[in-house]
């Protein structure tokens, strides 16, 4: 394993002052393994200082940190589901969809509200096509690039709350976060000729892996939940991938729908029956 004092001369970069590298924390849970433990202990001290003990052996220490990381995804995650229910609070009063007027107690507070408001058929049917672009938002779009502000200010706060800086030039060489053993942990950076010469305009697309973890687990619960409150009270669905077709064809044709800002997607509409009268 690379020991960490060769990065930090070279670079000046690492626990030495506080910098990690933007992506140090895989995206999913299951990249948290031993092994990336065993090889990313060096940046433990930045979040608990009891891993640096004298009366701990190596394998408790990694078990530690590995115990630590798997409770700070999750809270991650946590905090993203409550930044995006603000943001969609916002949004829904803007749409007027929730009076200015509401009550607090009555404010949205979590999915199983927001699918309470939205799932009404009188509201859906009243302007199809501005109720049909709402959805598009709150499923896609405050995900994507130009929308996602709520997501990277959530980021920065937690950075800034933890104290340590990250650096968008270092990334390791754990893509896929399967730590093989010729591994180094000083990353990529001088690797990629195309990424060096668009190295500004890398850095800029590049995200932390708090934004990567927020991004996949909350855009992934508001996919499911909201796709399948359309299908279920309104007779229709929007998604991304023709996958989500797979085994519908007999009772669901699509389309390409277009949002009232210009989002693009799939729209799944169920076909009417035809009826034989005897």
């Amino acid at each position: 394993m690379t020991s960490y004092s060769k990065i930090s001369e070279k670079d000046g970069l690492g626990p030495s002052n506080r910098t990690i590298p933007c992506d140090l924390v895989p995206t999913t849970r299951n990249g948290i393994t031993h092994k990336w433990c065993q090889q990313t202990i060096m940046f433990a001290p930045l979040f608990i200082i009891q891993v640096n003990g004298n009366n701990i052996s190596e394998k408790d220490r990694v078990e530690e940190w590995r115990k630590y990381v798997l409770n700070m995804h999750r809270n991650i995650i946590n905090m993203g589901e409550k930044g995006y229910m603000k943001r969609v609070v916002a949004y829904l009063k803007e749409k007027k969809v929730i009076k200015e007027t509401t009550e607090k107690s009555l404010i949205p507070k979590n999915f199983d509200d927001l699918k309470n408001i939205l799932k009404s058929s009188d509201w859906y049917q009243s302007n199809l096509a501005e109720n049909r672009s709402i959805f598009y938002d709150i499923i896609y779009g405050f995900f994507l690039r130009g929308d996602d502000e709520w997501l990277k200010v959530i980021s920065h706060k937690w950075i800034a709350n933890q104290g340590i800086a990250v650096d968008m030039r270092w990334r390791m060489q754990l893509s896929t976060h399967r730590c093989d053993s010729d591994t180094s942990i000083e990353g990529n950076k001088n690797n990629n000729s195309e990424e060096n010469i668009n190295s500004e305009r890398v850095q800029r697309r590049r995200k932390t892996f708090i934004y990567a973890i927020m991004n996949r687990y909350v855009s992934d619960k508001i996919k499911r939940c909201f796709k399948d409150t359309m299908e279920k009270y309104h007779g229709e669905f929007l998604f991304m991938r023709k996958i989500c077709m797979k085994g519908k064809s007999n009772e669901w044709y699509y389309e390409k729908y277009v949002s009232k800002n210009g989002g693009s997607c799939f729209i799944a509409l169920r076909k009417k029956r035809n009826t034989t009268i005897t």
